[in-house]
């Protein structure tokens, strides 16, 4: 196997992913430490499902924090710092949804309600 393989204990084998560096382990195993996937190609979607799941959980993270960034600057009343924020924002937010982390939508009713806040900060200062 090319994965980096370290056993943990009886019941479960940790495996690094190449590319990325993250650690995952079986998914699916019983409490008596069979697994639940029994064909080869069962056993290598569950591994990369678990890979995939956490490199979306980490992905859609940093969205969210760009996103939360950008609402910091927007309440301080910094419109620059706002509207630098704004275009890193929607730059994640369409990274996001291109790669269907979260619906098309969903990323442009954040964008336009970013948008509706940055034009008002900016029209009041």
């Amino acid at each position: 196997m090319t994965l980096n393989d370290k056993s943990i204990g009886p019941l479960q084998t940790l495996i690094r992913h190449p590319k990325t560096g993250i650690i995952a382990g079986l998914y699916g195993i019983t409490k008596r430490g069979n697994p639940l996937a029994n064909s080869p190609q069962a056993r290598k979607r569950a591994r990369q499902n678990t890979i995939r799941r956490e490199l979306n959980m980490s992905q859609r993270s940093a969205m969210r924090t760009t996103v939360k960034n950008c609402q910091k600057s927007l309440a301080a009343g910094d419109s620059e710092a706002a509207a630098s924020a704004y275009q890193t924002a929607v730059a994640a937010v369409d990274r996001a949804a291109r790669k269907g982390l979260t619906h098309k939508n969903k990323a442009d009713r954040l964008k336009s309600r970013l948008n509706t806040r940055l034009r008002a900060l900016s029209a009041s200062s």
